[in-house]
């Protein structure tokens, strides 16, 4: 890896200030809410960030929904360089919203105005080195290092990933420096950390209970418009979901798609007694009977026809095309005890019968990943980091 292959920076969106006049409602009714409702959920972000898209000649801004700031996005003057934008229209969708703005071309400067107050937005442009790449995106809080030195150098290895997009939701045990020196022994994987401080959002106690997690939506399709929108193709999935392909890879099914697009399961695994050593991803080779599984994770070609639709943690399109587009030989494992569950409190594994499975067991083994190993074996780690010819 050279210098120009990896970034470290961090997102500095728009909030609103404190005692401005404007916060967001919350979403959720009273009785839904969650006694940490108050402490997650993001009354304050007014836009994530702005892309210029020369496709249309426009800037788009990316935030959660409005709700009740829909009003103040109407009434303010967006500044492109100190010259007022026209206003085309505020797209709201399920956990996010899209505000378009003619414009030219790109402006050094954006900012927002309205009834003194003046903000700047973020203009976000393509990541370097990520054009033309096979890319990996997730968002992440406090995981361990090891789970996600393991987590990418598989998806590096095996699903030939060449440049991962690392968002890191403000973690206060792990420093984004310290997680881009661990991605950066990978070889050949161009890195990009940046440290998202926006509140992911809360789950709530009574359906729906997850209409206010509007984060990671957002990012990705920040991603969508400027991040990784020159990248070849782009798989979203968490540190504790194990990308694993019999044949051709979730990016070669993607790519070789007419939709440009592809999906695949979940599959709950689960880690038998540890004997007090920290799980890993080669540790879950437990299965309930019957087997469960958790919604589809996903590669897209930002190119393709799907690539310009919202892109949403289980696929694009509003998932119209999931079932169409499922590849039949990848399948994701999705690691229960690789997680701190700081999106889900307690977590949200069903219970049932457990069983061991011995496709997962031959899975890791082809793969490397070494079930059972006590916390100080890298032996697993050292074999996933080794270079493959693609």
């Amino acid at each position: 890896m050279t210098g120009t292959d990896l970034l470290v920076d961090e997102l500095a969106s728009t909030v609103l200030p404190e005692g401005c006049g404007w916060r967001r409602d919350p979403l959720l009714k009273p009785e839904a809410h969650g006694p940490d409702h108050d402490a997650r959920y993001d009354f304050d972000t007014l836009f994530y960030g702005a892309a210029y898209r020369p496709d249309r000649k426009a800037l788009v801004l990316v935030g959660p929904p409005p709700l009740n700031l829909k009003p103040l996005m109407r009434a303010g003057r967006y500044l492109a360089d100190g010259t007022p934008l026209r206003l085309r229209r505020i797209k709201v969708y399920r956990r996010h919203c899209e505000v378009w703005l003619t414009a030219g071309e790109a402006p050094a400067e954006l900012r927002f105005a309205h009834d003194g107050l003046d903000l700047t937005v973020p203009i976000l442009r393509p990541l370097p080195g990520f054009a033309g790449r096979r890319c990996l995106v997730t968002l992440s809080k406090d995981n361990d290092l090891d789970w996600v030195r393991d987590w990418a150098g598989h998806c590096a290895r095996h699903q030939g990933v060449e440049a991962l997009l690392f968002l890191d939701n403000a973690s206060t045990k792990v420093d984004p420096k310290e997680t881009a020196a661990v991605l950066a022994e990978i070889p050949g994987l161009a890195v990009a950390v940046i440290s998202v401080p926006a509140r992911f959002g809360p789950v709530g106690i009574r359906s729906p209970a997850s209409r206010a997690l509007f984060l990671q939506t957002g990012m990705l399709n920040i991603c969508r418009h400027a991040w990784l929108r020159e990248a070849r193709s782009v798989m979203h999935c968490d540190i504790d979901e194990l990308p694993v392909s019999d044949g051709p890879t979730l990016f070669e099914a993607a790519e070789k798609s007419r939709l440009g697009y592809a999906t695949a399961r979940c599959l709950w695994r689960l880690a038998g007694d540890l004997g007090g050593h920290k799980p890993r991803h080669g540790d879950h080779v437990l299965r309930f009977d019957p087997g469960t599984t958790t919604k589809e994770k996903w590669v897209v070609c930002p190119r393709g026809p799907l690539g310009d639709t919202v892109w949403a943690t289980h696929g694009v399109a509003g998932y119209l095309f999931n079932p169409l587009s499922m590849a039949r030989g990848s399948r994701f494992y999705h690691c229960d005890s690789v997680t701190t569950h700081w999106k889900r409190k307690g977590g949200t594994v069903p219970e049932g019968v457990l069983v061991e499975d011995d496709r997962t067991r031959k899975d890791y083994r082809r793969l490397g990943l070494v079930a059972g190993r006590p916390v100080d074996s890298d032996t697993a780690s050292e074999a996933m980091m080794q270079p493959v010819n693609r």
